[in-house]
C-alpha cells in the first residue's frame, strides 16, 4: 500500500505510470455544467474547486475494463484535527443505501425467500399497513417498493443529532415521537406513477425484519458485504465507536462540522450505509459481472435486468438505480444527500467502466464536475453533454452599476460583485473564493458552479435594485445592500 506523504493524498496501491497520468488528467480537467461557446473546453483543477465549494474531502474509485483502475483521497477527513481522508476513511452514502437494499432483496427472491409479486400486506406482521383511499383494494409489491411506485409519502429523512433519542422503525412509518419525520402513508394510487419515496424503502426494511432476520444490518453483512468482500461497509446505526476514528466529520454548506461530527439515520435500509468509494465501485463491478454471467457472479443476469428495467421512458428507475442514457451506452446507479455528506455511483451496463465519489460536505456540485472529467478521460462518449452559452463583454457602466453588496434573504446568504484584473466576479459569503461572471447579455450572466439563471434587476429610474436566482420553476432574489 503506497501512502503519499503530501496531506490529504493517499493512493490505493502503486500505479502504472498510464494511471498516474491519468489521474493527473482527472485532477486537472474537472468540468462544470456549461462551457463558452467557441472558446477552449474549461478544465479545473481539483484542489481549487475543492476550495472554491469549501469541500474539506473528496474520495474517487475509478472502474476501467471492469477492475477499480484506481482510488485516491483528497483533503481532510476532519478539519480540527488535520486527519487526512484516506481510500479508507468512511462516508455516509446516504440513499445510495437503497441501491444495495435492493440487491439484497433480489438476492432473497432468487433463494425463494421473498416474492416480488405478493402483496406487502401479507409480508407486514408487526405493523399494519395504514390503507386508505388511495390504496384499498390495490395491490401493492416489493416491485412498486424498489421503483418508488408504490405511491407512498415520505421523500427522504433529516437524520438525528448525537445524543438525541432515535426513533424505532415503527414511530419511523407511523411519524410518532421521537420520530422527526412524517407518517409513512399512500399518497396516490400505486403504480400510477413515480414519486421518490425513502418512505416505501422503509417499508422494505419492516418487511425484511418481519419475515428474514430482525437485525437487519447483520443480515446485510452475510448478504451483501461479506460476499462481495465490502470490507469497509456497514448499515449498523449509530455507527460504532470501533469504527468512529474512521469516519469523516460532516460539515454544512458554511464549512462547519455537524453537531456530534456527524448525524444518525435509524431508517437504516433508505440512508444508513456507511462505505467507501472502492467499495461501492466492487459492489458496481459485481452488478456488471452478473450481468455479463461471469463465474461467480452474485445474481443472475435475468435478475440484475430486471433491476435496471426502467418504470417508464419518461422515468428512468429500476430497482435500487436510476439509469442515465448517453449516446449509445446506458450507466445505472445513485446518488445521495445526508447532512454533510455528498456522492455519487455510475456504472456502465456494458461498457465495464465506472465511478464513484464521496465528500464530507453539503456542498455537491464538485461531484458532477468529477464524474465529468471520469468520463471525458476514460472516453465514455456524449456522456458529458454541457450547456453552450454565448458570451458578451458588458459595458464598463454596466460593471460599475453592478459593483456591490447582496444579500439572499430567504437562505441568508450574501453575495458581492467585485472586478478582479478589470474582470466581474463575485464572492460568496459561505464561501472563500471569488468567481468570474459570464455575461448572455448586459443583465443575464452565469457562474461555473452553480446550475442558476442570473440577471441583474433594475427600477425603473434604472437603479440596480437586486439580482434575480431562477433554478428551474423555482426562484428568489438578492437584494442590493445600500452602500454605507
Amino acid at each position: 500500500m503506497l501512502k503519499s506523504l503530501l496531506p490529504g493524498v493517499l493512493l490505493a496501491a502503486t500505479l502504472s505510470v498510464s494511471a498516474q497520468d491519468k489521474i493527473q488528467q482527472v485532477e486537472n480537467s474537472l468540468k462544470p455544467w456549461v462551457q463558452v461557446e467557441n472558446a477552449p473546453a474549461v478544465g479545473l483543477n481539483i484542489y481549487e474547486r475543492m476550495k472554491a465549494y469549501n469541500v474539506p474531502s473528496v474520495s474517487i474509485a475509478v472502474i476501467d475494463n471492469g477492475k477499480i483502475a484506481w482510488t485516491k483521497a483528497y483533503g481532510l477527513a476532519d478539519v480540527a484535527d488535520k486527519k487526512p481522508a484516506t481510500p479508507q476513511t468512511l462516508y455516509q452514502a446516504a440513499s445510495i443505501s437503497k441501491s444495495i437494499n435492493a440487491a439484497g432483496i433480489m438476492k432473497l427472491v432468487e433463494a425463494g425467500k421473498l416474492s416480488l409479486d405478493k402483496d406487502i400486506r401479507s409480508y407486514l406482521k408487526t405493523w399494519t399497513f395504514p390503507d386508505n383511499k388511495f390504496s384499498k383494494g390495490q395491490p401493492i409489491t416489493l416491485r412498486h417498493l424498489m421503483n418508488h411506485t408504490a405511491g407512498l409519502s415520505v421523500h427522504g429523512f433529516g437524520g438525528y443529532e448525537a445524543g438525541k433519542p432515535l426513533p424505532t422503525i415503527n414511530q419511523i412509518l407511523d411519524g410518532t415521537p421521537p420520530s422527526q419525520s412524517a407518517k409513512v402513508e399512500p399518497v396516490f394510487k400505486p403504480g400510477e406513477r413515480m414519486q421518490y419515496s425513502g418512505g416505501g424503502t422503509t417499508v422494505i426494511r419492516k418487511i425484511i425484519e418481519d419475515n428474514i432476520n430482525t437485525d437487519y444490518a447483520g443480515l446485510y453483512q452475510k448478504l451483501v458485504f461479506t460476499p462481495l468482500k465490502m470490507t469497509h461497509s456497514t448499515f449498523i446505526q449509530p455507527l460504532p465507536a470501533s469504527l468512529a476514528p474512521n469516519a469523516a466529520t460532516a460539515y454544512d454548506s458554511d464549512g462547519k462540522p455537524l453537531k456530534g461530527r456527524y448525524h444518525t439515520y435509524p431508517e437504516l435500509s433508505p440512508d444508513g450505509l456507511w462505505t467507501t468509494p472502492s467499495d461501492l465501485a466492487t459492489y458496481a463491478i459485481a452488478m456488471q459481472q452478473s450481468l455479463d454471467s461471469a463465474k461467480g457472479s452474485f445474481l443472475k443476469p435475468a435478475t440484475v435486468r430486471q433491476m435496471l428495467a426502467p418504470f417508464s421512458e419518461k422515468q428512468q428507475v429500476g430497482y435500487g438505480f436510476f439509469i442515465t442514457e448517453a449516446g449509445d451506452q446506458k450507466f445505472f446507479g445513485h446518488g445521495g444527500s445526508n447532512d454533510g455528506f455528498k456522492c455519487a455511483l455510475y456504472a456502465g451496463e456494458t461498457n465495464h467502466q465506472g465511478v464513484a465519489v464521496m465528500i464530507n460536505s453539503d456542498n455537491g456540485a464538485i461531484i458532477d464536475e468529477i464524474v465529468n472529467a471520469v468520463a471525458e478521460v476514460y472516453g465514455w462518449k456524449r456522456f458529458y453533454q454541457p450547456a453552450i452559452k454565448k458570451v458578451i463583454t458588458p459595458s464598463a457602466d454596466s460593471i460599475a452599476a453592478y459593483t456591490g453588496k447582496y444579500n439572499i434573504k430567504a437562505v441568508g446568504i450574501g453575495l458581492e460583485i467585485i472586478s478582479r484584473n478589470g474582470v466581474p466576479g463575485l464572492t460568496r459569503s459561505d464561501r472563500s473564493t471569488w468567481e468570474q461572471l459570464y455575461f448572455t447579455d448586459e443583465s443575464r450572466f452565469f457562474i461555473l458552479s452553480e446550475r442558476f439563471d442570473l440577471r441583474f434587476v433594475r427600477d425603473r429610474s434604472g437603479k440596480v435594485t437586486g439580482i434575480e436566482i431562477r433554478t428551474g420553476d423555482q426562484g428568489f432574489v438578492a437584494d442590493k445592500v445600500a452602500a454605507e
